[in-house]
């Protein structure tokens, strides 16, 4: 038994397995005497490239080793030459890539063609094959009639004279008569299978009805699907009938999803509008992934591929060179398909995604950030730039090495997605001057804390949202500045209490801004606040704003109440002991 090949069987009664990969095409034995083998013939074909390789020997046990030498050759051809040409294939892809990775802007403006309704337009067919009419045919001619003069006989003169026309003439008058009796026959049995075949006629083409019924109406319930989901997208690119902010949001998450960069990655993109800017939190490639092959080599000897790599220095310049036209292209996209009653600004943070070397645990950090209105963006000739220059004449915030993945604290970030967002209730409007603050519900205080500050941001387009109410000492509103120096995330809690608000309550507020990557932190209440928790703000981006403050906010915007502690605590008292 060889390797490769194996040969079963005695006397003159043998059976050959090879292989996979290979075939026999040809085999012949010649017996000797006794039982024994003069010569064996065999052909080999290989079945990848239908090459046939002819065989010879005097026995079994050579014609295996002969079979097994020559599949090893061949099996070694093929191996170094997928070899080669994977590496010359892997080689290949890395030359372009870091082509790419040299002037990815060029790359990234051709991608952006791609955004054109067109190539978004979903061209399904319909799958299902149309009936095909059956073939019937034609139902056999119908059965002639005999003719009587056809049957007439012919005689001659010498019949007449030895009497045999009598004869001649009821002959033909008896075989016209069978013939006639066998046409009546005929006819009948034509009817009844005229009958049946115009029947069968009838169903399979009536069968043939329903069926090619049932495929048009298939069909057309597919088309207006189809319809209809095209007709959504055109919708969304129509851009100037649109005034739904989360529509326009799915327009720009639309046409994101077509935009990939060669092997290297798809572009990712959560995209949010928030009072008039359009933010973009995008998904980079991690430093870790990133694509370091500069050649790929075949090393037979020892069946592995060699790779050599770029320098650290192009690693890092590609890094960098390729992050900031990421944003850039952003930019330029979002400006060129934007809707400027509806977006003024747009922003766009860059974030990588992996564990943290340090804890282990999953984290998404912001490594590079940048905001641009549309006026500054169209004066920007994309094809021209340097990204790097273009980023820092943007004033755009990152590291100067990128690719050592160092969290920065976004421009602008977008929470205002949170599920932990509910809607508001109004009750500014029940506030008047002798109605008691401290003696309110807390639930109804938060959403008064809301409607107060919504009046005090709203000349700067800033929006703020009321969260679930949980009691736990977390985040009970938040505010989104649009202001790109001092605005940002705001933490709002609102504390309706009739002690002196404690400094642990006071810690915990700067704790839950930097666990929201919050910009600032107000803690709002209907008492006061001690010295220690004064102290304890000092250079921390917390504001506290008292009882006494939060009437005079009140005031500010046109309305009117009181704090009376003491009135407060005994209308709890009753409320709580009250079945």
């Amino acid at each position: 038994m060889g390797k490769y090949v194996d040969f079963h069987g005695s006397d003159h009664n043998w059976s050959v397995k090879i292989q996979s990969g290979f075939e026999v095409s040809y085999f012949y034995v010649e017996h000797g005497g006794y039982g024994g083998v003069k010569r064996i013939e065999l052909t080999m074909l290989d079945k990848d490239n239908g090459d046939e390789h002819p065989f010879v020997a005097t026995s079994f046990s050579i014609l295996e080793r002969k079979i097994d030498a020559k599949i090893i050759k061949i099996l070694n051809e093929k191996t170094k030459l997928l070899g080669v040409q994977k590496a010359k294939e892997n080689t290949e892809k890395a030359n372009r890539l870091n082509a790419f990775l040299e002037n990815p802007l060029k790359f990234l403006e051709y991608q952006a063609k791609k955004v054109q309704l067109k190539n978004y337009l979903k061209k399904k067919s319909f799958k299902e094959q149309k009936p095909i009419k059956p073939f019937i045919g034609e139902f056999r001619d119908k059965p002639i009639k005999p003719q009587e003069l056809s049957y007439e006989p012919k005689i001659n003169f010498f019949q007449t004279i030895l009497g045999l026309k009598n004869i001649k003439l009821n002959k033909a008058k008896i075989a016209y008569k069978e013939a006639l009796i066998n046409w009546e026959r005929e006819i009948i049995k034509y009817d009844n299978e005229l009958k049946k075949f115009n029947n069968k006629k009838v169903n399979v083409l009536s069968s043939f009805d329903q069926e090619l019924a049932m495929f048009y109406k298939k069909k057309k319930l597919f088309d207006l699907k189809l319809e209809e989901e095209n007709k959504s997208i055109i919708e969304l690119f129509e851009l100037n009938s649109l005034s739904e902010e989360r529509k326009i949001e799915s327009f720009y998450k639309l046409f994101m999803s077509k935009i990939s960069i060669d092997d290297l990655f798809f572009l990712e993109s959560d995209i949010f509008i928030e009072s008039g800017t359009l933010i973009i939190n995008a998904k980079l490639p991690n430093a870790i992934d990133f694509p370091k092959t500069k050649e790929v080599k075949y090393v037979q000897s020892k069946d592995e591929f060699k790779e050599t790599f770029i320098s650290k220095s192009d690693e890092i310049r590609y890094y960098n060179n390729l992050t900031y036209s990421i944003c850039l292209f952003l930019l330029k996209l979002s400006y060129e398909n934007s809707n400027e009653e509806l977006i003024s600004n747009i922003a766009v943070n860059g974030f990588v995604e992996g564990r943290n070397k340090k804890d282990g645990h999953f984290e998404k950090k912001c490594i590079i950030t940048v905001i641009a209105d549309l006026k500054t963006i169209s004066q920007i000739d994309f094809k021209h730039v340097s990204p790097k220059e273009c980023f820092e004449g943007l004033k755009g915030i990152c590291h100067s090495k990128l690719i050592d993945e160092i969290p920065i604290k976004p421009i602008i970030q977008s929470s205002m997605h949170d599920k932990r967002f509910i809607d508001s209730v109004d009750n500014l409007h029940t506030v008047s001057s002798d109605f008691n603050l401290a003696a309110m519900d807390w639930q109804e205080f938060e959403h008064l804390v809301r409607e107060i500050f919504e009046k005090e941001f709203t000349n700067n387009g800033s929006e703020v949202r009321v969260t679930q109410s949980s009691r736990d000492g977390g985040v009970d509103a938040i505010a989104f500045d649009p202001d790109p120096i001092k605005g940002g995330k705001i933490v709002i809690q609102a504390k309706r209490y009739t002690n002196v608000v404690g400094v642990s309550n006071v810690r915990d507020l700067y704790g839950t801004v930097i666990n929201e990557g919050a910009n600032r932190g107000i803690l709002i209440t209907t008492s006061d606040f001690g010295a220690d928790s004064h102290n304890f703000i000092k250079d921390k981006p917390i504001s506290l704003i008292n009882g006494q403050n939060l009437l005079y906010l009140l005031e500010k915007h046109g309305y009117s109440a009181k704090i009376d502690i003491s009135e407060a605590k005994a209308i709890l008292k009753a409320r709580e002991t009250k079945p």
